[in-house]
């Protein structure tokens, strides 16, 4: 049931006096409305106001009402009348009304094709709002609980326009419940980057995540889909694949250092297997609702910095972002790490930064960062039977060309790498995976948003650490002790 059909049935039942006057009250809302759209009793219907058994309503030309009703979604279109059944459950239209299927209302918001699966593993919606405690104390470490507390403001200020004490949210089961709807979300990412904008000297990071691990483990269910599927559309986002937003934290402790706000928003897009075969490692969809939040956040028009951060599958969207869109939408800084097809989408590895994309302005601030021996890089191709050696090399561990799988996904306190006797998961985590140790690209990080990796777009050096190697306490459970000086490891990346 969704949040808002929730809270109508609470309002239902807190206000009825007796069982004739409440089969008379509202079960569909107006969550949206473009125009002056008339009632029979000459008022005019508003945005999140009730639409009551019996009532009519006149659209005229351009008129448009996004209706909540039995748990769908749907939109009117003028010019015509709709009159509302005694149940509010059945509409009949007259004139030239229109009545389609609700996809999206906000041209600038994400793609209405982006879906999620639900249940119980999937902790960020198909908006990229935490769905669980564990997802949101994530976003917490990240933006320090600006979108939680934004959040809780909106879930308030709802029930309050219901009629409904906002302290009966835990009574009412509301306290972890998500906006109810895409209309609902949507205005909440609007609203959060509307709070990032208008908040002087402000950072949004924009994090696209990687590939979700296939049901089936090795993948071939997910491939043969790819080659018969034509617009992969779901997104996954579990607690392990959550875990890669300990960059975002990163990232984001840097940023604080420097005396910025944060904010972050994770960008969904179908982080698939089956996506990967499908687009020819190519995520066109992740490029798109990168685009299309990016154009929400303000771009050109607001001083608002904005970071581009993707990891696998997701670096490929960043990749393809600034090849395709450049600086036009004002994006400052971008970050591809681990990049599915490599640092160009043909294979290369190494250290890479400089400007890009040069469009509008300056271009955007890129740095790119893939080791030489993460098997993600070879997964490329212009045709399916091109990608296919990658690809086999990639399920295979990298072992067909002596690469190493784990430097892309296995982590200390993975299955891979169990942790030392003793030692703290957290802390484990917060070393990052162990072809990227954190500690190394922090400062990486910091030298960039320092205005230090300007200049021509170029390879800088080879990259090839390993926590495995670099952690030389993981024994004792250390995850702090490093081999090297990160500081001295950012140096030889300068220009």
């Amino acid at each position: 049931m969704t949040l808002l059909l929730a809270l109508a049935l609470a309002l239902a039942l807190a206000l009825a006096p007796d069982a004739a006057a409440a089969d008379r009250l509202p079960i569909a809302w107006a969550l949206e409305v473009e125009g002056r759209i008339a009632r029979n009793d000459g008022s005019f219907l508003d945005t999140g106001e009730a639409i009551e058994p019996g009532a009519s309503f006149t659209l005229p030309v351009g008129a448009v009402a996004t209706v909540a009703h039995n748990g769908r979604f749907e939109r009117w279109e003028g010019p015509g009348t709709v009159h509302v059944g005694d149940d509010a459950m059945r509409f009949d239209l007259a004139g030239h009304v229109t009545r389609r299927p609700y996809v999206e209302a906000d041209p600038t918001s994400l793609s209405g094709d982006t879906q999620a699966p639900g249940g119980r593993d999937q902790t960020t919606s198909a908006l990229g709002i935490p769905l669980d405690a564990r997802a949101w104390a994530r976003q917490d470490e990240i933006d320090g609980g600006l979108l939680h507390v934004l959040y809780r403001d909106t879930l308030k200020s709802r029930l309050a326009a219901a009629g409904i004490d906002p302290a009966r949210v835990a009574e009412l089961g509301l306290a972890d419940a998500l906006p109810g709807n895409r209309v609902e979300q949507v205005a909440l990412v609007g609203s959060y980057l509307d709070l990032a904008g208008a908040t002087p000297g402000a950072a949004v990071i924009l994090e696209v995540p990687p590939t979700m691990k296939p049901a089936d483990g090795s993948g071939a269910g997910a491939f043969t889909r790819g080659l018969l599927a034509k617009k992969p559309r779901t997104f996954h986002m579990d607690a392990e694949l959550d875990k890669v937003r300990t960059y975002g934290v990163s990232l984001a402790e840097t940023l604080r250092a420097r005396g910025v706000s944060v904010f972050a928003l994770v960008v969904p897009y179908a982080n698939t297997v089956d996506n990967i075969v499908a687009r020819r490692g190519h995520p066109a969809d992740g490029v798109e609702n990168l685009h299309h939040l990016l154009v929400r956040a303000g771009g050109f028009e607001t001083e608002l910095r904005t970071i581009a951060f993707g990891y696998s599958q997701g670096a490929a969207v960043v990749r393809d972002y600034v090849a395709r869109y450049g600086d036009t939408d004002g994006l400052d800084y971008a970050l591809p790490i681990a990049t599915m097809g490599g640092v160009d989408g043909a294979g290369a590895d190494g250290v890479w930064s400089g400007r890009a994309g040069r469009v509008r302005a300056e271009g955007v601030s890129v740095l790119s960062v893939v080791h030489a021996a993460d098997p993600a890089r070879l997964v490329h191709g212009e045709s399916v039977v091109a990608m296919l050696p990658g690809m086999l090399n990639f399920v295979q561990g990298g072992r067909p060309r002596g690469d190493d799988l784990g430097l892309h996904l296995s982590y200390h306190g993975s299955n891979a790498t169990p942790l030392p006797s003793g030692a703290k998961a957290d802390a484990a985590l917060r070393a990052g995976l162990h072809g990227y140790p954190i500690a190394y690209l922090a400062p990486l990080f910091d030298d960039l948003f320092s205005g230090r990796h300007e200049g021509a777009w170029t390879r800088r050096g080879d990259w090839a650490y390993d926590t495995r190697v670099e952690l030389s306490g993981v024994q004792r459970g250390d995850f702090v002790t490093l081999r090297q000086d990160p500081r001295a490891v950012a140096d030889r990346y300068l220009p």
